[in-house]
């Protein structure tokens, strides 16, 4: 006879500061019924347990309650249900997740009672760490019950109106965040007022016949805000600048409807004319261009800046989003196949070589000096942490004039942030520019294209990307065994006192496979450092994803220094990943050092975030992923063969490597070097005798039983 011991489900969630629950259940084969009692092992100090019976008689059940869990942080924590009886003890295996609740926001901007608020600019707050999404609320009364506008499952911290966005209103709005916990407090209520109307202008250029043309801006229902026309006709060809209209338009998106009664435009023979409208920067929000007898381009108004990195065009569609210039002498062309004229310009496309591209049209009247001007969209670069945009153009051309780039940021533009003049061979060729200078806001582009001294410049682009890396900081600290002195509860750096820490990390050579990193190199003057930021070794750090912890990623070498700082390889910078901001196990390995990994995902943005591998409060994966030295918690020493395991005998066994590395046959024998098989760091490789490197991975193995092993805690 005997008992049996089980739960209906091994894992129990607890949002801090709640409690867990799991039922037991206590079995009975061939009529065992002597009591069992029950208890707990391996949970963090500091959680609170109780049955709700104990001991239990078969066949029974009882509750088993954790509780207090704000004493410990946010993660999964394995332990142990245990039960002793006359017939014997048995184990069970637990798992408790800890989620943090989630809490209040701060909202940021606009800030409370704000009056002329802008409707294109969106409403931020303060990022809570503990959300996973955020719900937010927009009512036309203090009391928020006339909700006006709402939106759920937002990832970022900032939101964009659709319908709150009305002129002269005052708005009231609020924040909540939410995670697996359920919904936070939410913020209190600020509001804002919307202001009155944006102010366009309306620019009008006529060919020679204005009586045909007429134009109107339309809302979505067909409300008219401004219109004009017909005007005069002229006596000759040739362009006819009217007065600007200037229009303030509610927040909104609008169309531009520009009509001729003759059915020919306003282009070409009888002059080149236009009706654009342009907000007040000056910048082009829609310009009619080649048209028969009528022409709709739509607008909003704040211009939106909801286009983000990878944004891409390759003119296939037309323009799209680009606008040719008011203040310029010509537009540029959209075009598949050859430019007119012989000895210049591409004879296709770049994408496909029969598609489109956007040219200059260098023939006469277009020569000299004459500049073209595109304007792109606004392209939203918060969050990021390096943008760039690339494109492909085809200058050829004897006479080839200048191609340039320009980028708004907000007040002005910036000219020429690349700039290119001359023949540069039938070819297309491309050009990346960084805009890093302006991530964290938004960005407008600009082509100008400028005619050199005769027909012979017609130049082109084609493929224009933008992209973008946002990343993540990281602050990671550990002890490596080898080289840690409990004494002086920091790391020995022989290895970088005895000038033998290579200027390039080495784990490529040993077979590792880093994502997105690798080759990471340093200088002298970084090995120079002395003290505690002084640095003892290459490791590498991983970041790996938070529900498959197999998946790593991102990786890349590092610099570990004695005070247990992870830095990068300039030797004071925090660690960077190039991936969005979010959740991620984080782990770090050594060439022989057994790795280890967070037990829980960890929050990272663009903020440093610090992982303490050094201390007991950071929960690891696995069993005993670390060795306690003390109050320490340091890396397993021993990995001499680098592959996760420390095995004293038998087949690759990381012991025959030491003695091979100082000769082979006499133990006694030393090697100085970088190498895998000086355990303790010290710059030297010893079989026998004091500080040898061949002693820890017997003790790391349990120091009686040479054939036992210890594997490497990670998934």
């Amino acid at each position: 006879p005997d008992y049996t011991l089980a739960v209906t489900s091994a894992t129990a969630t607890a949002c801090q500061p709640g409690q867990a629950a799991y039922t037991v259940q206590v079995g009975s084969i061939l009529g065992y019924s002597d009591p069992v009692t029950l208890g707990t092992s391996g949970l963090p100090a500091g959680l609170s347990t109780s049955f709700g019976t104990n001991p239990l008689s078969p066949v029974g059940s009882t509750t088993l309650t954790i509780g207090n869990t704000n004493a410990v942080a946010p993660g999964v924590y394995n332990f142990t249900l245990t039960a002793t009886s006359t017939s014997g003890p048995k184990n069970l295996a637990l798992a408790l997740e800890v989620f943090a609740s989630p809490g209040q926001v701060a909202l940021l901007s606009p800030s409370d009672g704000t009056m002329a608020f802008s409707p294109g600019s969106p409403l931020t707050w303060n990022a809570d760490p503990n959300a996973d999404t955020y719900d937010i609320q927009i009512a036309t009364d203090p009391g928020m019950t006339n909700i006006v506008e709402s939106g759920s499952g937002i990832t970022g911290s900032s939101y964009q109106t659709t319908a709150a966005n009305q002129p002269l209103t005052t708005y009231y709005w609020r924040v909540q965040s939410v995670n697996t916990c359920g919904f936070g407090t939410p913020s209190p209520t600020w509001s804002y007022t919307t202001d009155a109307c944006v102010n366009v202008t309306v620019r009008i250029v006529l060919d020679r016949y204005g009586s045909e043309t007429t134009w109107s801006i339309e809302d979505g229902g067909g409300a008219v805000f401004a219109s004009g026309g017909p005007y005069t006709d002229a006596a000759t060809n040739g362009e006819y600048p009217q007065p600007d209209v200037n229009v303030c338009l509610p927040a909104g998106c609008y169309d531009l409807i520009v009509n001729d009664a003759f059915g020919d435009g306003l282009c070409c023979g009888f002059g080149n004319g236009y009706v654009g409208v342009m907000d007040g920067s000056s910048i082009p929000l829609a310009k009619s261009g080649v048209f028969q007898s009528s022409t709709t381009l739509p607008f909003c108004v704040p211009a939106p800046c909801t286009l983000t990195p990878a944004y891409s065009t390759d003119l296939e569609q037309g323009p799209a989003e680009w606008v040719q210039g008011f203040e310029d002498d010509l537009d540029w062309t959209l075009l598949s196949g050859s430019t007119p004229s012989n000895n210049t310009g591409p004879s296709g496309d770049h994408t496909t070589g029969s598609g489109s591209y956007l040219y200059v049209e260098a023939s006469s009247p277009n020569f000299p000096a004459r500049t073209a001007e595109l304007y792109g969209p606004c392209i939203d670069l918060g969050g990021l942490n390096s943008a760039q945009v690339s494109f492909w153009y085809h200058m050829w051309g004897a006479d080839m004039g200048t191609l340039s780039l320009d980028v708004w940021a907000g007040g002005s533009w910036t000219n020429d942030v690349w700039t290119l003049s001359g023949d540069q061979g039938n070819s297309w060729q491309q050009a990346t520019v960084s805009l890093s200078p302006y991530v964290g806001g938004t960005a407008r582009l600009r082509f100008r294209g400028t005619t050199g001294a005769n027909f012979t410049s017609d130049m082109a682009i084609d493929d224009i990307n933008v992209t973008g890396t946002s990343e993540v900081q990281l602050n990671v600290q550990a002890w490596l065994e080898g080289p840690f002195d409990g004494g002086s509860g920091i790391m020995m750096d022989d290895l970088r006192a005895s000038g033998l820490v290579p200027l390039s990390e080495p784990y490529t050579g040993l077979g590792y496979a880093h994502v997105g990193g690798g080759g990471e190199s340093t200088t002298a003057q970084a090995l120079a450092v002395a003290g505690p930021n002084a640095v003892v070794d290459w490791v590498v750090a991983e970041l790996r994803d938070q529900t498959d912890p197999t998946n790593v990623v991102a990786s890349r070498s590092a610099l570990l220094q004695r005070d247990g700082d992870v830095v990068d390889a300039d030797g004071v910078s925090p660690l960077s990943f190039p991936v969005p901001t979010g959740a991620y196990h984080v782990a770090l390995r050594h060439r022989n050092h057994l790795g280890c990994m967070t037990a829980g995902p960890v929050s990272l943005d663009a903020g440093i975030t610090v992982v303490d591998l050094r201390s007991v409060a950071t929960a690891t994966f696995g069993t005993d992923a670390r060795k306690a030295v003390g109050a320490e918690r340091v890396l397993w020493a021993g990995d001499v063969t680098f592959n996760g395991e420390l095995k004293y005998v038998n087949q690759g066994n990381d012991r025959d490597p030491i003695l091979q590395a100082v000769g082979g046959t006499v133990p006694t024998a030393t090697a100085t070097g970088y190498l895998n098989e000086d355990v303790n760091l010290d710059s030297e490789v010893r079989y026998t005798g004091a500080r040898n490197d061949r002693d820890p991975i017997l003790v790391n193995i349990g120091g009686v039983t040479p054939t036992n092993t210890r594997t490497e805690q990670l998934p």
